[in-house]
């Protein structure tokens, strides 16, 4: 709770420095709940915003393509759902890149995978958070990965064997 000072000129004085006033103090409570923006618009799909700054642990349940409308028509896209949420996940490049360098080409072979993902911020249009992957506890060790995409500089990434905890998302 904050608190913060109120003057209250008394009639018929002067308002200057020197002028008489009544001085009290009123409070004013921090809202209970921050809210991310991304909450606002709730949908189909897992947004950065709703991991709320926190990792996340998830399984793997089930990996789709999928055709999504895009402003140019539509892309056709890999898409994850979990054990543990009804929200989905679009997979971009670099996160399909981590996965499978953790967990091989065959697609298959990730569904009861535990994959830990946590809101990275990033500079790409106007968007200021994206969801990354983190590791998981499936993977024997940390291992250090070179993320290569068109027409940008290759990023050396680092997966780390995580702990599994219990995420549920909403």
């Amino acid at each position: 709770m904050k608190y913060y000072r109120r003057r209250k000129f008394i009639a018929g004085a002067r308002r200057t420095a020197s002028a008489r006033c009544e001085i009290s103090l009123f409070a004013v409570s921090a809202p209970a709940v921050v809210m991310d923006f991304d909450q606002l618009f709730p949908g189909r799909f897992l947004k950065a915003g709703e991991l709320q700054g926190r990792d996340a642990s998830l399984t793997v349940s089930a990996i789709a393509l999928e055709d999504l409308p895009t402003d140019q028509g539509t892309k056709r896209r890999g898409v994850i759902s979990f054990a543990e949420s009804p929200k989905q996940w679009v997979l971009n490049r670099t996160n399909a890149l981590c996965l499978r360098a953790m967990f091989g080409r065959d697609t298959d072979i990730w569904i009861g995978k535990k994959v830990c993902i946590y809101p990275a911020e990033i500079k790409y249009g106007d968007s200021d958070l994206a969801i990354r992957v983190r590791g998981s506890p499936d993977i024997a060790a940390d291992m250090e990965i070179t993320i290569r995409l068109s027409r940008k500089r290759p990023q050396q990434m680092v997966l780390k064997k995580t702990h599994t905890q219990k995420e549920e998302i909403r």
